[in-house]
């Protein structure tokens, strides 16, 4: 098979029940190349091979794609299949294609800031990133520069002073506070940049180019929900690591201005709006479209 014969979808059509099961998958199988986190070599020596054609192989070859499994109530669980070859050639020739296509997906970040607020919710934010969140980067291999927050205002007070140009985005793992100071250290960054006052009623405010992604560890969690539908930290960070981006409206506030202003931030299954106490929303333009309430120094 020809590198230019695979499709956008990877197909297993018989795999060993072992390696199925272990996927949870019991039957054939269709993998979206779009929602491959990773693909490598799996070493099948000293496996037992349960049944079917597989076993009379005499030097079977596989390799293994970590994927998306979409679960119940809007969940993302990372998974596994395994895919097997009768043929080495066979099987480097798909490792290789498959790794050339994944390289082609300009959406994924490369290079991630990551700012981790120890102290919200139950305080469980650097351990749900340490167990969670991390294994996945570093399979998708996704660089991070970490910073463990210390006082309030310290990654909006981060993020005016570094150079963010090396990052193709922002992750807050925290809560609904944590996310309100890293998008306001980020607007406020990228409008000082552009010369733009973001404090006059009449600036028209420049987008960042930047992406913020969400991981939930605080105590209600509102904004991931809006965007993910769930307030899994598994689920935040494979919406992260494929790079699916959601175009959501933010509200300005100022005394009788009313602006909203598109932030790209994870991609949402399910959005409800959100409204906080000392801020501003405008109606949500669709079920999918939801708002993200900023406070009034915005």
């Amino acid at each position: 098979m020809a590198p230019s014969q695979l499709t956008e979808l990877l197909s297993s059509s018989d795999p060993p029940s072992s390696a199925s099961q272990s996927a949870g998958i019991t039957d054939a199988c269709s993998v979206p190349v779009s929602e491959i986190i990773a693909v490598e070599e799996t070493d099948v020596h000293g496996k037992h091979h349960s049944s079917g054609k597989w076993q009379k192989m005499e030097k079977p070859y596989a390799f293994t794609v970590h994927c998306v499994k979409r679960a119940r109530r809007h969940r993302w669980k990372w998974a596994q299949v395994t895919f097997w070859c009768p043929e080495e050639q066979l099987c480097h020739l798909w490792l290789q294609t498959l790794r050339e296509m994944l390289e082609k997906l300009t959406s994924r970040p490369k290079h991630l800031l990551v700012f981790i607020n120890p102290f919200g919710g139950k305080g469980q934010g650097k351990r749900i990133y340490e167990r969670k969140v991390a294994p996945l980067f570093t399979l998708a291999s996704i660089t991070t520069d970490i910073i463990v927050t210390e006082h309030a205002n310290q990654a909006k007070e981060t993020l005016y002073e570094i150079n963010i140009d090396k990052y193709d985005g922002i992750v807050s793992v925290g809560g609904d506070g944590m996310f309100s100071e890293v998008l306001h250290g980020l607007i406020g960054r990228t409008q000082r940049s552009a010369g733009v006052d973001q404090n006059h009623p009449r600036a028209v405010l420049v987008p960042s180019s930047l992406r913020i992604g969400i991981i939930p560890a605080g105590s209600t969690d509102c904004v991931c929900y809006s965007t993910v539908g769930t307030s899994d930290a598994e689920t935040s960070a494979l919406h992260i690591v494929v790079g699916k981006p959601l175009l959501c409206t933010c509200a300005r506030w100022q005394p009788g201005l009313l602006c909203p202003r598109p932030v790209p931030v994870a991609r949402s299954s399910r959005c409800r709006p959100v409204l906080e106490r000392g801020s501003c929303c405008v109606p949500p333009c669709s079920a999918r479209c939801p708002v993200i309430p900023l406070s009034t120094q915005l």
